[in-house]
Formats: C-alpha cells, structure tokens, sequence
C-alpha cells in the first residue's frame, strides 16, 4: 500500500499495531514488529474475543521482545475479568483464571450453539459495496465476503460502480476483472455520491437483508453470520450495525480518528428503539445519531429499508458529503423498528491516513449530524419539543472535553478539528436544503444514461387475479410470488381479487395490501361449478367491475397487470382510463370457456363458436355453457381494445394468443413463472409423517382429470413391484374417489412442505393431458434434483429437454408414461444425470432470473402506454 502523507510524523510519535486475540484458544506471542513508515511499534491495540464475540480492548506496551502468552494473558485478566466472567456466564460455562493455555471449554458454548442452529437455516444476505475508481480494494474486500463462515448458497454481493458517466476507466470493467465468482454482481449507477449507489444494491437486492460494507473494509469471517443472529427471530428489528476495527494505525491522522469516532469503543450489545429500549443512560437519545451506526457496517431488514425510500442522495452531494447512513438509520429507529449494535458484526477498515482527509471527515461528520437532525424534526415536527429540552446537554455533549463524545480523544487531538467540527455543526441546517437541490441537479443530469436501459423508478402496480391464497395451485403460487416480489424490489403493489367464502375481504401479505372484491355472480351459488372455490365469470361483471373501477380511482396505479377471467372486468373498469393494461395468460381461459384448450379428450386446435358451445354444454350444461362462451367470445374485443401488452409464460401459450386474442401490433412477451423459497415457513411435519419411509415417486398438481391423473394410475398399476406413488395437490370435482395401492393422497399440501417432500423424492412425473401452458411444479422439482417426466405439446417442452434435463412423453400416452417411469426406476446413472442437469436448467426459472425480465416488462409497458408518474 502506497503511503500518502502532507507532512512527516509528529516527533516522538510511534504506530501502534491493531491484533485481535481469541482468549477461548492458546494466547499467541505479541511480536513488536516495524511499522510501514519505518518506525518501531510501541503499543498493540489488542481486540480481545471469546468464542468470537468482542469482550474489550486492551492497549499493550510492546517491547522489542514482544509480549508473551503469560504475560498477554495477565495484561488481559486484570482489564477484562468482569466482561470475561459475564460471558462465560451466559455460556452456563464455570469460570476460569485466564492463563497461556486460554480458556478451553468443557462443551460447545451456548453462544457457537445459537450460530451453529442459525446456520443450519440461515436468511439470504444480500451484500452490497459501493465502489468509485478502487477496483484492487473492491476485490479485496469482495474476496474477504468470499471466505466468510456463512452457507455459500445463501449470500450475494453487489458491487456497485459509481462513477459518473464519462470518467476514466478505473470502473466497472476493472472490477470485473479481478472478480470471478458467480455470487458476484457488478453492478453500473452513473448517479455519483453513496446514497445512491448503496439505493442501487437496494433496488437490486435479492434477500430478506440487505448489509453494506465499505470497499476499502475487510469483513470478519463470521460477520454474515452475526448479523443474521441479530435479525434471528426479531421481528421489529430493522437494523443491525456492527463494530467498526482499524486495519492500521500508522499514522497521526489514524489515531486521532481512530480516538474521535469511537468506532471501536461500543462493544456492548445494545438495542434502540422509541419504547422499552430507549437508553436511560443516553439524555440526548434519539439526537445522538451516532450510537446507532455508521455506514461502513450496517444492514437492514430489506423490506423496512425500502418502505422507508432508501437512503436519501442530499446527503451525498458537495455541499453536504455526510450523513447518509446515520440517517437511514435515525428514519428506521423513528418509524418504529429497533436498531441493533452488534459488536460482534465485526469489520476492519482503512481509516484515511492523511491530516487533510482528516479535516474534511471531521467537518463533513458535523455538517452530517446537524444536517441529519434538521430532516428528522422537517419530518417529525413532534420531535422539536424534546430536542428544545435537551439542547442544553447536546451543547454540552459537542463541547465539554469530558463527555462521552469528546474524552476518548487522544490528548494531542488538535483543538482545530474540533472548531473544525462545531463549524460544520452550524452550517449543516442549511446544507440540508442546498443538498436537495444538488442531488436533483445530479439526477437530472445523469438521465440519458441511467435511461440507457429501463427506467428505474417506483410503480405503483394493480395486481388483478382470479387466484390468490389460501387458495392453492401453480396460479396462486405465482400471483402471491409476483406481488412479494416487485413489493421486494420497491414497487407499491396492491392486489385485487375474486371473492372467496370464509377469506377476509381485506389483509395484507407480508406489506402487500390484499383485497378480495365480490361479484353479481357469487351471490348465486348453482353459478361456480367448482365447490371448492368461486371463480369469476368469463365476462365483466358488473358489481366487480364497479369495485375495481373505485379502487383504480383511489389507488392511482402506474399499472394494471391482470390475469384469468377478472381480466374482463379490469379491462372494463379501465374504460376511459389511460392506465395501461398487462395482460398475463396463466392458462387459456381468454379464449375457452373451459381454460385448458381441451375437447373431448384431444387438444382443441382452436375455439370456434358451434364446437366451443357443443363442448362447454358438455361440460356446464346447455345454459351456462352457452353463457360461458358467450362470455368469453363477446369479451375478446374488449380485452385487444384496451391491452397495452400481452404477457405469456411459454412459447405454446405465446402462440395461441397470438393466433386468438392479441390484436394487430400488441406486443407480447415470454417471461416464464418462477421459484422462489419463502423464509420463515414451517413445514407441516404431521404432513411429512405420511410419506412412504423409501423413496418414492411423486406426482404435485391439482388432481384434475386433464392432469393425466387416469393415465399415471393405469400406467403405474402395470409397474413390476414399483417404489410408492405419492399424489399432492388440491382436489376436483372429478377427482377419484379410489386409487391403487401403494399410492398415498395428499391434499393441500402448504409449499413449503411440498419443496421438502421433493427432497425425499425418486423422480417427479406430470403427465397432463392438456397442453400444460407451464408448470411450476416441474421447475420446483428440477430445482431440487429431480429427474421429471413431462408431456409434450406445451410448456413442458420449455423446461424440459427430453433425454437431457428430463423425459417428454406425448400427452394421454399411458404406453409411453410406463416405458419412462421404468426406465427411470431402473437406471439409477440416468435418473442422477437427469436431476443434476435439471437442477442447472432450473436456474432460468427463480425469482433472480426471472423478476428483472418482468419488472422490465412493467416498465416497457408503462412507456407504452404513455403513462409516466
């Protein structure tokens, strides 16, 4: 490393080498050692831990011997004896004398016991460094995330390449060079200045926690793993910010920061919040923002962080360079949630080594903290009352040698820095307004280039769909994972859908506001041909259509995105409206009254009105079947008139309504259905009970006629001394009533516990009769290994590459499902190279790869519609 320095050191001044010591292993040998400057080193500052937790710091002479182990041992004792005792009685360990040897435990502490179960179940952590022109310190800290003690499946890390558009090329490009490892993201913000390169990684984060390390950090080993337990089971936790370590301190400037900040002097665990966690002992609490964190170790609850709008860009401007993290902080703490101090989150950062630098952090982090508190009270007036009260102290905190915030500081720390900082204390209250201004001009200014792709910005997004929890199946799935999901990546969703009997007509969903809205046709039972649920009708109902009219009157969405047969109403309720319309094609039911394009066993070839009205009356009865195709035909103009684009989740689907419903220059898009795990979901292990105890085959759908039910039972009754067969999925009016032996039904199977049946599984066979438009469940099993056997024509042959990522049979063969499923019993190399290609294949269809697809659709079709908020 380079060394930068305005001026040679202070005479008599000596480095001090920063070492950690872990007292629950043999103490090492203190070595004193030579600075980089050349100059010997006098002290150590020694991070003392147990079992990895943080206990203290201890500042240790080092002679040109060094220290040795009995000696570090003792120095240790006689500073930390209360802290070590403390957590050794936590651990329910007996304590011990600290000696050479360490303390060795007689078993597994409580504290490694309480990771140990985090990690067996640990959260995705999305991890995200801003960078500008260091692309070598970028990697550095990358590589240090790389080799953390976390599952190496459940972390990302976004680096985000911040420089404006037109600089040199110390970018994006040399940061790709130097990372390689496919958790790795790099992404592009032309926008400059951290708040918005972190709200970057923000917008891009795929876990339940987003943290933020700084590129110029190096993260413990187990920091991932810290942060997560602070989270663990705390639902009103919104944040975590670790403890911040110097990498150095080789310089003057080092160890005034160092002293200033006190970074490193919070190695209590402590939790803040407006109720039971306000600190007594804090008389400017909440205006000491400081305590909460700082940027170079934070993380947030994704969903909090994003509801609360990021992190705000006026506090990354010239005029105001600070704050943005504190305030992000301070925004969480003041809406509600707790923020944790989690010394054990442990990070080690490059403290700037110049005096000059020094200067400008000092007077940035006063101008920051005034700035911080003049937005707080703009946004909650309620807080001036308390702040006029406590003025007094905050004066004396600021000046007074003796407070928390100033006697920390080394004795030689220039009195210039401190007039330095109270300047900036005065000055920030008008600094906030002029960052505004400033982080607007840059914004403006950075458009051509941030629009180079999609435009990034909120929608507010109408979510109508025949299907949604509690009911289940591959329709449901999807419309619930679409809601969270652009919920997760910023977007306001509200979902509007059909009427179900014993459902609340409101609630909401994990921050997604659900409404249920009735229709004429579920006050008249004999209308739903389905017992187990009310499905809308195949034309606009009035009463449904007056409801969504009001709320897309009230909501003012960017969008309505609309699937299944309350697509007609939507699109009525848009009569007159400029909001654009996404229409997503789940199955067929905007052009069969049946919705599985499938007549009298074959695959229908196309609706026309005498063979579509002899077919629904086979299915409905002469009446309703009439009304059904009435419904549906009479409704097609209506949906072509006011689709603004037409959204398909396979190729086959694509073509049929191509051929049937989109009208001349609509544009429509293949984006297929996606997987995602939802955290926090028990599984139903009463459900799990009833499976075979040998692996066995395993069928996952609706148990419906067209799914090939018949055909897989016949052709599983004629296997030679077959493993079990497992049925799982919701039932039908036509479901069997018997089954063979050695078949186990189950309905209404909870997803999550369904994802674990898969791992139990031999094989995963769905041999629909109808041309499946997709089959989430096929990708679910793929995802988890599983060789599956899939029928051709429809969306199967998306998923599955027959003899390579599974086998395709052709739709209503039971001859061909029997050759397939012998041959997979039989060939356990076949069955294993299926599922592991499968499992590759399946990467197409989760929720990373497959939300940015569709939220650029969102914003395509928004532009299309000429609607722009």
């Amino acid at each position: 490393m380079a060394v930068r320095r305005s001026s040679p050191p202070a005479p008599g001044f000596a480095p001090a080498r920063p070492v950690e010591v872990e007292i629950g292993a043999p103490l090492p040998h203190l070595r004193a050692g030579v600075g980089e400057l050349g100059i010997p080193y006098r002290s150590a500052l020694c991070l003392v831990r147990l079992h990895g937790q943080p206990l203290g710091l201890v500042e240790i002479e080092l002679p040109p011997e060094g220290v040795g182990p009995a000696a570090l041992a003792t120095a240790i004792e006689v500073e930390l004896q209360s802290e070590i005792a403390a957590h050794l009685d936590g651990d329910g360990l007996p304590r011990q004398l600290l000696d050479a040897d360490g303390l060795v435990a007689s078993s597994v502490p409580a504290c490694l016991s309480a990771r140990e179960d985090l990690l067996s179940r640990p959260p995705f952590v999305s991890v995200t460094i801003p960078t500008r022109d260091r692309p070598d310190s970028a990697a550095e800290a990358v590589a240090a995330l790389l080799t953390s003690r976390y599952p190496a499946d459940r972390f990302e890390v976004i680096v985000v390449d911040n420089r404006p558009p037109g600089e040199g090329a110390e970018g994006a490009g040399a940061i790709a060079g130097v990372l390689s490892d496919e958790r790795v993201r790099v992404l592009r913000e032309p926008v400059s200045g951290g708040a918005n390169a972190r709200n970057r990684g923000l917008a891009e984060a795929r876990g339940e926690i987003v943290a933020y390390v700084d590129d110029d950090a190096i993260v413990d080993r187990d920091w991932l793993a810290a942060v997560a337990l602070a989270f663990n089971g705390e639902e009103k936790v919104g944040a975590v910010s670790g403890l911040v370590m110097p990498r150095e301190l080789e310089t003057k400037a080092q160890v005034w920061f160092e002293g200033y900040a006190r970074f490193s002097r919070r190695l209590q665990r402590r939790a803040y919040d407006l109720g039971p966690n306000r600190p007594l002992d804090d008389p400017l609490f909440p205006f000491d923002v400081g305590v909460l964190g700082t940027g170079a170790n934070m993380a947030f609850r994704t969903a909090a962080l994003r509801a609360a709008g990021g992190f705000d860009p006026a506090f990354n401007t010239r005029a105001l360079p600070n704050g943005t993290d504190v305030e992000a902080l301070l925004r969480i703490l003041l809406g509600g949630w707790t923020v944790v101090r989690e010394p054990g989150a442990i990070v080690h950062h490059a403290h700037q080594r110049e005096y000059l630098q020094l200067e400008r952090r000092v007077y940035g982090y006063g101008l920051g903290l005034t700035a911080v508190l003049t937005k707080a009270l703009l946004h909650n007036p309620r807080l001036l009352p308390e702040l006029a009260r406590k003025l007094p102290r905050g004066a004396a905190f600021a000046l007074s040698p003796r407070s928390a915030k100033n006697g920390a500081k080394h004795d030689d720390f220039p009195p210039a820095l401190t007039r330095l900082e109270l300047r900036g204390m005065l000055r920030g209250p008008l600094a906030y307004p002029r960052g505004r201004r400033e982080a607007r001009r840059a914004r403006r200014a950075a458009e051509p280039a941030r629009h180079a792709g999609p435009p990034r910005k909120r929608l507010r997004v109408l979510l109508v769909t025949d299907s949604y929890p509690p009911l289940i199946g591959g329709a449901t799935f999807w419309s619930r994972q679409v809601a969270l999901g652009m919920s997760e990546r910023g977007h306001t969703v509200e979902v509007a859908t059909t009427w179900q009997p014993g459902a609340p007509a409101r609630e909401e969903d994990e921050g997604v506001d659900v409404r249920r809205h009735r229709d004429l046709t579920s006050r008249v039972p004999w209308v739903s041909a389905d017992p187990y649920k009310h499905n809308p009708p195949p034309f606009p109902d009035p009463e449904a259509t007056l409801r969504l009219r009001r709320r897309i009157t009230e909501f003012e969405p960017d969008l309505v995105h609309a699937y299944g047969w309350l697509t007609h109403s939507a699109a009525a309720a848009l009569t007159g409206s400029s909001v654009p319309l996404l229409v997503s094609t789940q199955d067929y039911g905007n052009v069969c009254a049946l919705r599985t394009l499938f007549r009298k066993g074959e695959i229908c070839d196309g609706p026309a009105l005498a063979k579509c009205l002899d077919c629904a009356a086979t299915n409905y009865g002469a009446a309703k079947g009439a009304v059904a195709v009435a419904g549906v035909f009479a409704s097609r103009p209506l949906v072509r008139r006011k689709a603004t684009a037409f959204h398909s989740i396979s190729r086959y689907v694509a073509g049929v309504v191509e051929g049937d419903l989109a009208g001349s220059g609509t544009p429509i898009e293949i984006v297929p259905n996606f997987s995602q795990d939802v955290p926090g979901k028990a599984v139903d292990e009463t459900v799990l009970a009833q499976l075979p105890d040998r692996p066995f085959i395993l069928y996952a759908g609706a148990l419906r006629d067209v799914k090939g039910i018949s055909e897989l039972c016949a052709a599983y009754q004629r296997l030679a001394d077959p493993p079990p067969l497992v049925l799982a999925g919701p039932p039908a009016p036509e479901t069997p009533t018997e089954f063979p032996d050695r078949v186990t039904v189950l309905t209404n199977v909870p997803h999550p516990t369904l994802m674990a049946m898969w791992d139990r599984a031999l094989f995963g066979v769905f041999p629909s009769k109808w041309p499946e438009p997709l089959g989430n469940v096929v990708f679910e099993a793929m995802g988890r290994g599983r060789a599956v056997i899939g029928t051709r024509p429809g969306g199967h042959e998306d998923m599955v590459k027959d003899g390579r990522t599974g086998l395709l049979v052709a739709a209503g063969d039971a001859d061909e499902l029997l050759l397939a499923m012998s041959l997979l019993i039989a060939d356990h190399e076949l069955r294993e190279g299926l599922g592991q290609r499968a499992k590759a294949r399946a990467r197409a269809y989760s929720a990373a790869a497959v939300l940015p697809e569709l939220e650029r659709l969102y914003f395509e079709t928004v532009t299309a519609g000429g609607v722009r908020r």
